[in-house]
């Protein structure tokens, strides 16, 4: 499903959206800096994701960067449980991508999404094997395990190292492959969510330059 076209260069981000909130079929679900989130009301299932429809003005390196993470969901999403579902791209503006994916719902235990954030960080600082990030994956079972019994079983904590690793050790091959200077982890909490059956999802990894 695919908003209008509403988009011309340099648009303001506030415009775009101001745009798409006047079907009033759309929805908005959220906005980050560089993409906001519209789900459409006779599709409760998918969300359409605008890139260059954040809090700020679009960059040549938003679009570029959010086509590069559907290219590496193509290639590598069947490798971990913890990569979204994308269901389709439109690419057809110069300045903002749409790309339709599964809905995803915010993880509700911040000790849980700092956790997989930790990890994260310890991936991309250390690799997955260093005691440091062994560590945060001993913090993030003990989490799973004894606090969360709901989301223990689609998860663990060396499931979500291995998509951190897989997310890392690619990044450099697409951010060669689109013109980027570099694909950088950015992992915090609030870009980790998951399903409606509770696992957990790496929803927006990437932060592109």
């Amino acid at each position: 499903m695919k908003i209008n076209e509403i988009i011309a260069e340099d648009v303001p981000s506030a415009f775009i959206n101001s745009e798409i909130k006047k079907d009033k079929q759309w929805k908005k679900m959220g906005s980050g800096v560089t993409a906001s989130v519209w789900r459409h009301m006779e599709d409760p299932t998918t969300v359409v994701k605008v890139v260059g429809g954040g809090m700020m003005n679009s960059r040549p390196s938003y679009r570029s960067g959010a086509i590069a993470f559907v290219h590496f969901c193509v290639d590598h999403g069947h490798e971990s449980p913890h990569f979204p579902i994308i269901h389709g791209i439109n690419v057809d503006d110069d300045d903002v991508v749409q790309i339709r994916l599964e809905t995803l719902l915010p993880i509700v235990n911040y000790d849980i999404a700092t956790g997989c954030a930790n990890i994260a960080s310890d991936v991309k600082e250390y690799g997955v094997k260093d005691y440091r990030c062994v560590d945060s994956m001993n913090s993030l079972d003990r989490l799973l395990h004894h606090e969360n019994t709901q989301m223990r079983g689609h998860n663990s904590a060396a499931s979500i190292a291995e998509a951190c690793d897989i997310l890392v050790k690619n990044a450099p091959h697409y951010a060669k492959a689109y013109k980027l200077e570099v694909l950088r982890l950015d992992l915090h909490f609030g870009n980790w969510m998951m399903r409606g059956d509770n696992t957990i999802v790496a929803a927006d990894p990437w932060y592109a330059i």
